[in-house]
Formats: C-alpha cells, structure tokens, sequence
C-alpha cells in the first residue's frame, strides 16, 4: 500500500474481522466540517468503497467498537449500543509527542499477562481490543477504565459508544496537530488473532476501576447524573445542546467543549452548573477537561472564556466559538499523491448524467416534455432498463418521484402509459415510490420569515431518514419551486435550500434531481442561465439538463415533415432535446439527445369505447447524423428519379442547374431556404450512396468536362421488392400503442389495420403471445383505415384486449 493512500482490500479484511454483521462507520474532515455516520451491518466491501472515497476526500475514518442499533445513520450513543463484544484501550501520544515510544507500548501489549486480540497501528498511537462477551455497559467500562491504567491510554476513551480508526485508512491530523509536528500516516493492522476471553479472565488479569467520584466538585443536583437531568430542565433529546454534550460534533475537544459552555452560558446556566457538566464523566462533552492535567482548572477556563465571548458579542458568540474552530483549521495540505488505481471510480447511476452523493437539475420551459422525461427516468432506473438510451448503472434501482404539481390520478396515467409503451411490468419496476403533492402530502423544506428565511432542519431530517430506510438511490422532486416557501430571488435562501439538499445526497449516498422552471425565453435557446429565479441552485448542482423544443429549422433539416407518418400531429412540437449545460464531472455530450413525445391511449374508454385517454410518452429519438437524413420512402425516391430525369442536372449547388432544384422540387422543398438546403444536400448523398441516382462525367455546352446527376442502376421499386423478399426479415409494423409484453408473430399473408392508430378487427390466427402461448382474435367497429400487406413472419406489437388479460 502506498504509504498516503486508502488500502481498499485491507479496509474490508479489517472490517470483516472486528465489524461482523453490524459495521458502522463516522468519518470527520481533518479540516473541519459535519460528519457522515453510514450503516452497513455485514457489507464490509460496501463499507470499504465508502470509507475509501471519504478518506481520499480528506476526512478521518471510524467505526463504532460495539454493535449498534441496526440501520443507524448518527452517530451512537451509549442507548444505541445492542451488543459489547470488545474491551478496548486507545494509547495515544503525549503533547509534544517526545517521549512516545510506540514500539515499546505495542510490546507491553503483545506480553500482557492476557494479550489483546487486535492491534492496530493507528497512525499516531495504538489501538487494542479484547474480544468478550457477556458483560453490561458498566461492566466493560469499569474494566476500560483499568486498561487505561495498565497501559496508559487515553483517560476518555473508556466508554462502550467509543469510535475507533479504521484499519486501511489514513490518519490525516487537523491544523492543531500538524502544527505540532504530525504528519498524516496509514492506520495498519499489527495483529489479529482468533478466540475470545471471558469476563471473569479479564477482569482477573486487569481489574475493573468504577467510575471516578467527584463529591468535591460543584455538582448541582439538577444537573447530576448525565444526561437524564436535562430532561426535567425541558432539554429533549433533539436540542442541539443535548446533542453537542452526548455526541460532539468533531474530533477537535478543545473547540466542542467550547462551543458547549458558549451556549450554555447563554442559556442561563450557572458557572458551576457548567462546570459540573463539563467535569461529568457520564457526558462525551467531558472527554476534554478530563483528559487534562487539571481537569477542574480545564472546565473553569472554558466557562470564562465562554462569558468573555458572550458578554464581548452578545447574540453573536456561536459567530465566535464557529470562527475560533475555523482559524485553529486553516493549514495548507500538502497533496498526497495517490496512486492513480486507488482513487475511487465516480458512481454513476444514469448514464453520465447523475452521481451518486450529488445533486443534479433540470431546466426547461413549460410544456416541453420535462414530466414526461423524468416519469420515464424514473422507469428507466427503477426497471434497470435503457428505456431513455442512457445506462442504469448496476441494475434496477429504488426510484423515488415526488410530483408537487399534479394529481396521483394524471400521475397514474402518465406511469402507466409509459410502462405499456416500453413493456415495463410492475414486477420489473418493484423499486418504485411515487407521492402526489396535490393529493397526498406536500413538501416543504424552507419558510421565509421576516428576518429573513428558516430552513426547516427537521423536514430534510424526515428525507434523510425516509431515504435511507428505504434504500431510495434517486429522488426527483418536481419542481423544485413547489418545494418551498421563500423568495426564489434571493440567493442567500435558495444557496441555503441547495446546500441542505446537497447534505441529503451526501448523508443518503442517493443521487437528488431537482426540477426547475426557465424564465421566459420568448424562443431564445435554454441554456442554464435561463433558469428561472437565484442562480443558486444550478451553481449547487454538479449536473444541469436544460430542455429545447425542436425549432422549424431542424424539423425541416431532419427530413420529419415529408416522412410524417398517418396521425403525426404536432410537428416540431413533439421533439424536444436535452444536454448537460453544466457537465462538472463529465466531458461535454457529443451533441444533445433528442426526444419525441409518443401518443399511448390508455384502455380506460366507458361503455362499449375501448379508447380512452390519449397520453404523451417521452421516447427517445436518434435523428440523422451531421449531413445525413432519414431514407425517403420508395415513392418519393422514384419522384426524385422522375424529376433528374427530365432534365440535365449539375452535381455542384453552384451551379444553375443544381440537381439539389430537381430534388425540391420532387419533395416540396425550397432550395433557397437555408435549412431545406442542407436537408435537400442530405437527400442528394442518401441517393447517391444507395444507387438511386448516380455521377456522371461528361462535357458541358463549352466542352469543360463537368460532374451530372443521373438517375442510377438501383430503382426504388427493385429495392421495395428486395426488401420484402422472404430471404430477408422485413422491418416491423408498430403499432403506437402496445399493451402486450412480447410482440406477437403474424402466420397469415396479410393484416387489415381498421384504425391507423389501434388495429383493431385482425384476426391473428395462429397467432401466439410469447412465452405464454394463448391465441387471440382483437375485435373492434371502426372502419378500415389502411391496409397493410405483411409477409409470413412478419411481427406485429397488438393490443391484445379480447379475453381481458392484463399483461401490466
């Protein structure tokens, strides 16, 4: 392993061995920050990725000792803990670091009378544990407390909610401590042996030390006995103050215990009060003042340096116990230099488009498509499927779509005509959670106050929460405007909105998309700076897809308008396309991806109509290339055969008479348009690659030798006939709407379609479904539309409706 990079393979062994079935793991920024606490019971590869992507971040990583409650994402406390498997010491160095002779305190524990069965190297001191079980809290604390004695260890590290390095990672110290001399350095394992001692071995060999008394000190009885008196003084167990004493909020004691007399103090409390709980065995807040040399003096500081801050500041003391933390952080790190196999790959979830631990955003005007595009997102990754072209990363996925501005009734109809255009089955998409702002709950995360805004902390605890209980990996909340209730003007509010969602992607390991509205773009291009309101939000995000409807210009150019199927309504406003307008961690998309809105009339017509509503599918659309166009169908090839031949036509478009004017004129186009032209350039290069026109070179009426279009070998009736020649598989008939999930196979010679959308009135005999073998006959009243001829094996998607199978 190099020796400034996460050994991945050594992380898991660690964590198999001591974590077991109930591995959790807390990481701290070596400069400051929140934590992140992860559980990952028995998956010690899943917990490696993650230990090794956050300690390549620059944050220390550690695991809880003992088990804990099953699922938990905070960090424990002593109530969490289910299970005490180990005894353990913690042998840090001194201040100053001088006198520390490593190799001698690892030596006194491999010749203890009883030596522990872990040992771990972890980067500054050495960590051992001592595999039992059998014993209650007060038990292997009592017993802690005379490891501490026997070999020195850390006096605060007795309690059975204690956090230790993990094993594999890198011990990177904080400004404090580099400044003292230390430098970052690999947590390695020295020992692991099997076996595990008895309480009655343990307790011979070492002894068990009960906690200290403290009748000396000013102990007030509302304050006495840890944290059960702050309940009678009305601080719950969700005040921040009752957090900071029972699980403080980073590695650096000195700034947590400060912070914690800071706001105390401003509560009222007295001086001895506060000192009593910083002198209170029982609280983590302690772990500071207890380790020093004068514990009493510690705590005494620590109160008149909180009244200097408060009575210097008033309300603003958090102000200075948070700018206190952050000085004692700043420090210029030197970069480790990883090695370039060991960082961690980026965790994509859909194609390159959305990461996990990120926030991502959509852009588009209204009525461009973007519900209808997210639906089928969410249906792409809850089914694991490529629905949209873009890959779903390691399988079906646990899909969360929050719409806040349509009834579950429209959602209904939008998800399952989505499903039944792409054959998705409830059972492939089981993954999938969709809640109604209009008619289930609603969501708000921010509220604007007349002091300005609040975020609502518990309301994206609740998401955090409900995220990881589910496992979700994507949650798509849309819009995002109905999401909240301040100013989307200010960017102060909506960067703080951001952010708090920014801590639920991280905290949850889930990709959060968010959609937003444009400003009115009056036709101008959509770009991330049309994005309706603060800028705050797209800067947040680490991906931004913006929505553009097709313009005329590109309907033209694509050739969509001559090739218009029966019923191909709404022209350039079916298509829209998409790109990342802000690919922070992707190279820029090759071009935009293209979109077209399918209409799927759902089965849920009254009475004796079949038909019933009629909804946009977002599908995905491959236009023609740069230069390329779609193939013109055999008549309108055999028309612009028609047309060069009637004349003497140029292969130059300088030239007067251009072959391009023969081609417009066959297909309706105007050669002087600037987008018809290059579709006209298209069609020309189409036909000469197939044969249906052909160059020839011949002399001019000046005798210059010149470059003609002709027409060519390959006739469109040949290339008709050969296409539909039994050597051949012919392309398939679709029908717009399908309900069944496998095509069926049509025996017969020929299918008369009597409706262009819904075939109706086909009688399929010998007909099967796939896998299932029933044989269907669809039925219907309309009248014959078209006729359509069909060679034998040809395969047609039907509804199939008549016996009243359901195959959703």
């Amino acid at each position: 392993m190099s020796a400034l990079t996460p050994d991945r393979a050594a992380i898991q062994q660690f964590l198999a061995q001591v974590g077991g079935e109930a591995i959790q793991l807390v990481t701290f920024p070596a400069a400051g920050g929140p934590s992140q606490t992860r559980w990952f019971g028995d998956d010690a590869a899943g917990a490696a990725v993650w230990a090794a992507e956050r300690n390549v971040a620059g944050a220390n990583v550690y695991y809880s000792v003992n088990a804990v409650r099953p699922g938990l994402n905070k960090k424990a406390s002593k109530e969490d803990v289910t299970a005490i498997h180990y005894a353990q010491v913690d042998i840090d160095p001194p201040k100053g670091e001088a006198n520390f002779d490593k190799a001698a305190a690892v030596s006194r524990l491999r010749d203890a009378e009883l030596p522990p069965h872990v040992i771990v190297d972890s980067g500054g001191g050495v960590q051992a544990l001592w595999r039992v079980d059998g014993l209650d809290a007060p038990a292997v604390e009592a017993i802690n407390r005379s490891l501490i004695a026997q070999f020195g260890g850390d006096p605060a590290c007795w309690n059975v909610d204690r956090i230790l390095r993990v094993a594999g990672t890198i011990n990177l110290p904080n400004a404090k401590k580099r400044s003292s001399g230390r430098v970052a350095a690999a947590a390695t394992v020295l020992g692991v042996s099997d076996g595990r001692t008895t309480p009655a071995e343990l307790t011979a060999a070492y002894g068990a030390t009960p906690p200290p008394e403290h009748a000396d000190r000013p102990a007030p009885a509302a304050l006495a006995g840890g944290l059960a008196s702050f309940d009678a003084l009305g601080i719950g167990a969700a005040d921040p103050l009752r957090q900071l004493l029972a699980n403080p909020a980073g590695d650096d004691r000195s700034a947590d215990t400060y912070a914690a007399a800071c706001d105390m103090h401003r509560r009222g409390f007295t001086a001895d009060q506060i000192v009593a709980v910083l002198l209170d065995p029982e609280l983590p807040i302690s772990a500071h003042c207890l380790a020093q040399a004068n514990p009493e003096r510690a705590a005494h500081r620590a109160v008149e340096r909180a009244r200097a801050a408060v009575a210097a500041d008033g309300d603003g003391f958090e102000v200075l116990a948070e700018a206190q933390r952050a000085a004692a952080a700043i420090s210029a790190i030197p970069f480790a230099w990883p090695a370039a196999h060991s960082i961690p790959p980026r965790r994509w979830l859909y194609g390159r488009q959305l990461q996990r631990g990120n926030v991502g955003a959509i852009v588009a005007p209204g009525a461009t498509g973007k519900t209808a595009l997210t639906v089928g997102m969410a249906l792409a990754m809850a089914s694991g499927r490529p629905l949209l072209g873009h890959e779903v990363h390691g399988g079906p996925k646990r899909v969360w779509l929050w719409n806040l501005e349509d009834a579950r009734e429209e959602l209904n109809r939008s998800i399952i005509a989505a499903a039944m255009y792409h054959n998705v089955a409830p059972a492939d998409a089981s993954g999938l959670f969709v809640n109604s702002g209009l008619t289930d709950e609603s969501l708000c995360t921010a509220v604007a106050t007349r002091q300005g805004f609040t975020v609502l902390q518990p309301v994206y605890k609740a998401l955090t929460d409900e995220i990881m209980a589910r496992r979700i990996d994507c949650l798509i909340v849309d819009p995002f405007v109905s999401s909240h209730a301040v100013n989307e003007n200010d960017n102060g509010a909506i960067d703080a909105v951001a952010k708090e969602w920014a801590k639920v992607a991280a905290a949850a390991d889930c990709v959060i998309v968010l959609v937003h509205h444009t400003s009115k773009a009056a036709g101008a291009e959509v770009t991330v700076d049309r994005a309706r309101g603060a800028s705050a939000l797209t800067n947040a995000a680490r991906s931004v897809t913006v929505l553009n409807r097709m313009t005329d210009d590109e309907f033209t150019r694509f050739g969509l308008g001559m090739n218009a199927e029966p019923g191909d309504a709404g022209g350039a406003r079916r298509y829209f396309r998409t790109f990342d307008d802000k690919a922070n961690r992707a190279p820029a998309a090759d071009g935009s991806d293209w979109y077209r809105m399918e209409s799927v009339d759902l089965p849920n017509g009254e009475g004796d109509e079949w038909i019933g509503d009629s909804v946009g599918v977002a599908t995905r659309y491959y236009p023609p290339a740069a230069g390329a166009a779609e193939p013109l169908a055999p008549t309108m090839a055999a028309d612009v055969q028609a047309m060069i031949a009637q004349g003497e036509w140029r292969e130059s478009d300088k030239a007067e008479q251009w072959a391009g004017e023969a081609v417009a004129r066959a297909l309706g186009l105007d050669a002087s348009d600037k987008g018809h032209r290059v579709r006209i350039k298209a069609v020309l290069k189409d036909l000469l690659d197939d044969g249906t026109l052909a160059r020839e070179e011949r002399p001019d009426a000046s005798r210059r030798k010149r470059w003609w279009i002709v027409v060519g070998s390959g006739s469109p009736a040949q290339l008709a006939k050969s296409a539909s020649s039994p050597e051949e598989v012919p392309a398939p008939v679709r029908a717009p709407v399908e309900i069944t999930t496998g095509a069926l196979e049509h025996d017969g010679p020929q299918a008369v379609l009597r409706s262009s959308q819904i075939p109706l009135g086909i009688d399929w005999s010998g007909a099967e479904q796939n896998g299932v073998g029933r044989r269907h006959k669809s039925t219907g009243a309309k009248e014959a539309a078209e006729t359509v001829a069909a060679a034998p094996g040809q395969i047609f998607a039907v509804p199939v409706v008549s016996d009243g199978s359901e195959f959703l």
